[in-house]
């Protein structure tokens, strides 16, 4: 799943995409989070992160 929002912040566009990857051998599935962000000038981003499991 991806989204796309330009009107956060100004002069930025955010995009995220998911995944939720299961394959025969792995046990449990994981999940492929992808943020990024585009600007023409620099920015300072705050991305609160909560999760049960482990950062990869």
């Amino acid at each position: 799943m991806s989204a796309s929002e330009s009107n956060a912040y100004p002069g930025t566009e955010l995009r995220r995409t998911m995944a939720l990857i299961g394959k025969e051998g792995f046990g449990k599935p994981f999940l492929l989070d992808i943020f990024k962000v585009v600007s023409d000038t620099p920015h300072r981003y705050d991305l609160p992160f909560h999760y049960l499991g482990q950062v990869m």
